[in-house]
């Protein structure tokens, strides 16, 4: 496939995930619509270059419109189906191609021709274009004019870089003048410090291309963010996140899956947090299996298995899993407990919770009852359709949210964060928590969880709840992980929730609280 082809390709499954604010589903289904024309190579390329445009869509965008790349390319032949996406892709290749410290997760040798040497006096001889060259030659072959295919991309190659350079300068010297903790050094006030901070967030924003919205709700209620440090938290959400599955230690051990895996030919290496968790940083089909077929392992990622190793239950424990979606936490709490107790695993949405039963049998247990719940927070078992009304010892809240914590794996989330839509959710996850509070019996524990990264989801909706119900007191959560050997960096004794972070913690963003009903 000729290279322009190929980025008008990529141009085209831009625009649809665009359109639908999603990336893997919208992804697999625009493969299967061109599995007649896409091989694997095609497939792993523009799922990384469109991926990795999606992350940087801001900074890609200002690339084009500063530089007027849209008017450049403008011709009729050269992107057939998504000119101004496929101009993105383009540029998104190139800064790959020409950074490659600042992308190593993109792979861009695949679009190098290999093409034979006019020059050379063997027949066989091969050379390999680098992208910008490839780009050259087929608009020399649309356009039909070699000078006017090397004036537009030798223009657009230089422009490119050199805007690149200059934001990036502009990021030293923000990083140059915060200390340790991302705060602005008073000490060291040249080029930027408290005053100019409202300009070092307009950088920073369009360098890892979230909105200012984003930037300022998150920094205005955090404990842990602010401006400075927010460019360590950007450069670890805008790259992918590795593959994490936790085995299930009721059939097998941490030790043995991983000699599984390498035994497939697949790297594999403990997590650095649970002892349950092992770490595969390449892709590959891990559902076909054996090993994942018999139970032995699930993919999860590491910062949603200390959620019931925060829950800590005692193998009589009767526990409640409220918004279970397809029950991972379910699991890993059976497995904690080896099956030998009750977990009623509950969701508003049926489809979310329907492959409860088959994950549960595939991995041995039968302690897991699924259940309907509806938005006033009644639940109906499914066998009978029985009202459930007894308490429990242990309540798990893992509260639907914006996903921000899951930014490395679908970039789109990034780009629909607003103070409308996290008033929203968190109002939503207020009442959530209010109605299944009822459920935690005299000294039981409630666990409410988030994917999200802003502190009005987390721990401003747990203070709100403890504020309102005094019947309820925090529960520090460090002696419960000790009991499992999880140590985690900044957890103080007395602390009751903790949010994770990419860049301190190598996981996925995520919070845990943790409180106990009094009598």
């Amino acid at each position: 496939m000729r290279i322009i082809n190929l980025i008008d390709v990529c141009g085209q499954l831009l625009n649809i995930i665009q359109k639908n604010n999603q990336t893997d589903k919208i992804t697999e289904q625009f493969f299967r619509s061109k599995r007649k024309l896409l091989g694997s190579k095609e497939r792993k390329f523009i799922s990384q270059i469109v991926f990795a445009t999606v992350r940087n869509l801001t900074l890609i965008k200002n690339i084009a419109e500063k530089n007027n790349f849209y008017e450049l390319l403008k011709h009729p032949d050269i992107f057939k189906n998504e000119p101004r996406n496929s101009i993105c892709i383009m540029i998104q290749i190139i800064l790959a191609e020409k950074f490659p410290q600042d992308f190593d997760y993109i792979d861009v040798s695949f679009v190098n021709y290999k093409t034979i040497s006019n020059n050379s006096t063997s027949d066989n001889s091969e050379i390999y274009l680098n992208f910008i060259e490839s780009v050259k030659s087929d608009l020399t072959i649309i356009t039909n004019s070699y000078e006017f295919s090397t004036i537009l991309t030798n223009i657009f190659s230089e422009n490119i870089i050199n805007y690149y350079l200059t934001i990036n300068n502009h990021i030293k010297s923000i990083k140059k003048h915060t200390n340790l903790y991302g705060e602005f050094d008073s000490n060291n006030d040249a080029g930027f410090n408290t005053e100019t901070i409202p300009n070092a967030i307009q950088i920073i924003a369009e360098r890892y291309s979230f909105h200012i919205d984003f930037i300022n709700l998150l920094i205005k209620h955090s404990e842990k963010i602010n401006v400075g440090n927010f460019i360590n938290l950007a450069e670890s959400l805008n790259v992918p996140a590795p593959i994490c599955i936790r085995v299930n230690q009721t059939i097998s051990t941490t030790d043995k899956v991983i000699n599984y895996l390498n035994a497939n030919n697949i790297e594999a290496q403990k997590g650095k947090i649970s002892n349950s968790c092992i770490v595969i940083n390449k892709r590959y089909q891990l559902i076909e299996l054996d090993a994942y077929k018999k139970g032995a392992f699930v993919i999860q990622d590491e910062a949603s298995q200390l959620v019931a190793l925060c829950a800590n239950p005692k193998p009589q424990d009767i526990i409640l899993d409220a918004c279970a979606g397809a029950g991972g936490k379910s699991l890993h709490l059976a497995d904690l407990q080896q099956d030998k107790s009750t977990i009623i695993a509950s969701d508003v949405e049926f489809l979310k919770i329907k492959e409860i039963p088959k994950r549960s049998a595939l991995s041995g247990f039968k302690s897991i009852q699924i259940a309907k719940s509806d938005k006033n927070g009644n639940i109906f078992l499914l066998k009978d359709s029985k009202q459930v009304k007894n308490k429990f010892d242990i309540v798990l809240i893992d509260a639907p949210c914006s996903g921000t914590g899951t930014i490395r794996r679908d970039p789109t989330k990034k780009f629909n964060v607003t103070p409308k839509t996290i008033n929203k959710i968190s109002e939503i996850q207020y009442q959530i928590l209010m109605n299944y509070s009822k459920y935690v019996k005299n000294n039981g524990h409630l666990l409410y969880s988030t994917c999200s990264i802003f502190p009005q989801e987390n721990e401003l909706i747990v203070k709100r709840f403890l504020n309102e119900n005094p019947d309820f007191s925090p529960e520090p959560i460090k002696k419960h992980l000790l009991e499992h050997n999880v140590i985690l960096e900044n957890l103080n004794d007395d602390d009751f929730y903790i949010t994770l972070y990419p860049f301190i913690h190598k996981t996925d963003g995520f919070f845990i609280a943790k409180l106990k009903r009094n009598n």
